[in-house]
């Protein structure tokens, strides 16, 4: 008898690792059950079928882009546009020259605005004597 109730406890601690195990299986698969519940609730299958046209629409802009740039270049390489490009940077520092020319202006300008009224007090200070 105390043999048998030996293998019989043996017996059921194997059994109790046994049922721990599946019980630890069985919280992992209740995981991903309900992540896989969440997921399909919602609105990810639409998101996944929009993601899978964005790769393709990902590699035409690319295309759009390289056959952009060989234009560029094209363009770049024409001498008549390239005489435009000069002429137009040469415009846009002429412009730059200019409007630091201006602003120098007006802030002599304001200085000169300022040594006047003061000169315009003193000329009443003095008058006032």
């Amino acid at each position: 008898i105390q043999k048998r109730l030996d293998k019989t406890k043996t017996e059921l601690a194997s059994r109790q690792q046994e049922m721990d195990a599946i019980k630890e299986q069985k919280k992992v698969f209740d995981d991903v059950s309900s992540s896989y519940d969440k997921f399909t609730s919602g609105n990810k299958f639409e998101q996944m079928e929009e993601f899978s046209e964005s790769r393709e629409k990902s590699i035409g802009i690319q295309l759009d882009i390289e056959k952009t740039e060989e234009r560029i270049e094209e363009l770049t390489k024409n001498p008549i546009l390239r005489a435009m490009f000069d002429h137009v940077s040469e415009c846009e520092e002429n412009q730059r020259k200019i409007n630091d020319e201006v602003t120098s202006e007006k802030a002599r300008k304001q200085n000169l605005e300022a040594d006047v009224k003061k000169l315009c007090k003193r000329n009443e200070e003095l008058a006032a004597v």
